[in-house]
């Protein structure tokens, strides 16, 4: 169940990463109403599901808790799905951007959007509890019940959870030397380093509290547990009985990497199904795990395998967006709030994801767990109590010799290769041999992909500046054509051309957006800055330079904040200069540069430009 969740999780995470923005095309009262439509839907919905099996519960018996867990897990998917059709096209995201105190805070609402996936999952919870609450131990009410289930799930998010909140602080912390390291190479692996410290102090501690865990009662289980890890060498913070989903779990852990945030877990049914020397056996299972180091290795495939899957993604949507076919799909289906390449980000993401964990991942964590399970051998605890543990398990469990784990060999598979090991010896070692050079394999693979692909994956550099120009221009072209009366377009599609150097279109765009709305100040001092200071000679033309860039100063002179339309100012002020009219262009420089506030070399190097020839003029004036 918990690694069905991390990834129900980490999938609304990436979701919330890539969520767009921008407004799309629905609108703002709509939007709340198809967010309150969805979740009436799945309200409804649920509460059908768990009737319909109740239903078939009541008529036939045997209906097992296999079966209610697959209806669990199907509604948590829908859950997911409809949470991500709100987040994409419904504007959850920039609605909370609106909000006072909250909307600067994008950490905080990446975290509002997680706990609307909570309440999602809460709905699930809730009709699971409705209709099998005196079937199943669920809890003893509602309430404790979507608590306890809220509680044990946010645990597996704390990580993330603290780690925004740390990052937003120090965002908002105004000290040159941080803003100058967060700009710099050393951002990401200084981020991921606070990460590690936040996974090994804090999360720990956070998670057992979340998980209703007390320390085990003081007697002889608790003195032999202790002894046997001192033996083994390996120490814990606490041995905790963990409670969590009303005390519900048949399973021991191990919270934490290293000593004193360290945490040895077992549950109460375990310990009540289970002998003192079978409860033994299983602690040298988790003892295992710690002395061969699985969880350094998992953090270490979690480190460097998600930035390389999400940058992989990233690239190649890049790739798709600048060849054929799908350069061409790409730009039929764009809209503003780039919608459709978030959905391929996000797919993408979570595709590569599910192969690496599924197949790279699950293959480690198999055979991790089978050499926890052989420890036994290597610290002298006796293998017939670990077989008559997972035999006792199964008799609860019931499961199938022939049912697939993806995760943990199943426990037919875990018990015939133990027996294995008691006939042969040289099985452990072959194992062990294994595991490692496996290792050693993966390492390289990664390094030598992480060295590889440094260049192209994480610099981005397939979208240059001229690629992205050229794509944006063929995307407004589009939207022209769609759209052929709208002045906007063509002002957009002008400064692209402008900025590309692509002087014809840029011309071309300019004209078109004035004849549709001439009252447009920018417009019309960016055309006479272009007719002014074009590149090709063939654009130039100064008469009509002079007469665009009066009627934008006229438009916008009266406005109070003369440092925003200054610039305005600049281009009438050439303009003059370059028709001859030297004291108009000096007076006219003369107050651009008083009412700069940016970029004042400019301002006064057209000043002097201006002062210069004004003063020349003069001169030849008066000799004549």
């Amino acid at each position: 169940m918990m690694f069905a969740n991390i990834f129900y999780f980490f999938s609304a995470i990436i979701i919330i990463s890539f969520a767009p923005e921008k407004p799309g095309s629905i609108g703002f009262p709509l939007n709340i109403v198809w967010i309150f439509v969805f979740l009436a839907f799945f309200i409804i919905y649920n509460k059908k599901s768990f009737n319909k099996l109740r239903d078939k519960y009541n008529k036939q018996e045997g209906l097992g808790k296999n079966t209610f867990n697959k209806v669990i897990n199907s509604n948590m998917v829908l859950a997911l799905f409809f949470f991500t059709i709100s987040i994409l096209f419904f504007d959850i995201k920039l609605m909370f951007t609106k909000i006072p105190l909250i909307g600067g805070f994008g950490g905080l609402i990446d975290v509002l959007l997680l706990l609307f996936f909570v309440f999602y999952l809460s709905i699930v919870w809730y009709w699971s509890f409705k209709y099998f609450k005196d079937i199943y131990s669920l809890g003893n009410s509602t309430k404790y019940h979507l608590i306890s289930n809220i509680k044990f799930n946010i645990a597996i998010i704390i990580p993330w959870f603290v780690f925004i909140i740390f990052e937003n602080l120090f965002s908002y912390i105004n000290i040159p030397i941080i803003d100058k390291i967060s700009e710099s190479a050393f951002a990401y692996p200084l981020q991921m380093f606070a990460f590690i410290i936040i996974l090994f102090i804090f999360t720990p501690f956070l998670i057992t509290k979340l998980w209703e865990s007390e320390p085990l009662e003081e007697g002889d289980l608790d003195n032999s547990i202790r002894a046997y890890c001192k033996q083994q060498n390996v120490k814990f913070k606490g041995i905790l009985s963990w409670n969590a989903l009303n005390k519900g779990l048949i399973t021991a852990a191990v919270m934490g990497i290293i000593y004193p945030f360290r945490y040895l877990l077992l549950t109460p049914k375990l310990m009540n199904l289970l002998t003192k020397e079978e409860i033994l056996a299983v602690v040298s299972h988790e003892v295992g795990h710690v002395k061969k180091k699985h969880m350094f290795f998992y953090l270490a495939f979690f480190f460097s395998s998600m930035p390389l899957l999400t940058a992989f993604a990233t690239y190649l949507v890049q790739l798709f967006q600048i060849t054929e076919p799908g350069r061409s799909i790409f730009i039929y289906f764009y809209e503003p709030s780039n919608l459709f390449l978030n959905i391929l980000i996000i797919v993408l993401t979570l595709f590569f994801f599910i192969i690496f964990f599924r197949f790279v991942f699950a293959y480690f964590m198999r055979n991790f767990e089978r050499q926890a399970d052989i420890y036994c051998f290597e610290s002298g605890v006796d293998p017939e109590y670990l077989i008559s543990s997972f035999e006792k398990l199964n008799t609860i469990i019931n499961e199938p010799k022939d049912k697939n784990n993806w995760h943990h060999f199943n426990i037919f598979e875990r018990v015939a290769f133990l027996k294995k090991c008691q006939l042969d010896p040289l099985e452990i070692k072959k194992h062990n041999k294994k595991v490692k050079k496996s290792l050693f394999i993966i390492g390289i693979a990664i390094l030598l992909t992480l060295i590889i692909s440094f260049g192209f994956v994480f610099s981005n550099n397939l979208m240059t500046e001229k690629v992205t120009l050229g794509l944006q221009i063929d995307i407004y072209k589009k939207m022209i054509k769609n759209t052929p009366n709208d002045y906007r377009l063509f002002r957009e599609y002008a400064m692209l051309n402008y900025v590309a150097e692509n002087w014809e279109q840029a011309v071309f765009g300019f004209n078109k957006s004035l004849n549709l709305k001439i009252n447009q100040p920018e417009v019309l001092n960016n055309f006479a800055w272009l007719q002014l200071t074009c590149k090709d000679k063939k654009y130039l033309n100064k008469t009509e330079a002079l007469r665009y860039s009066e009627m934008a100063w006229a438009m916008v002179k009266d406005y109070e904040k003369k440092s925003e339309i200054v610039f305005i100012l600049d281009t009438l002020a050439e303009a003059y200069y370059q028709n001859g009219l030297f004291n108009k262009a000096f007076t006219a420089s003369k107050q651009a540069r008083s009412f700069a506030n940016d970029n004042k070399e400019h301002y006064d190097n057209q000043y002097n430009k201006m002062k210069k020839a004004k003063m020349k003029n003069t001169v030849f004036t008066d000799t004549i």
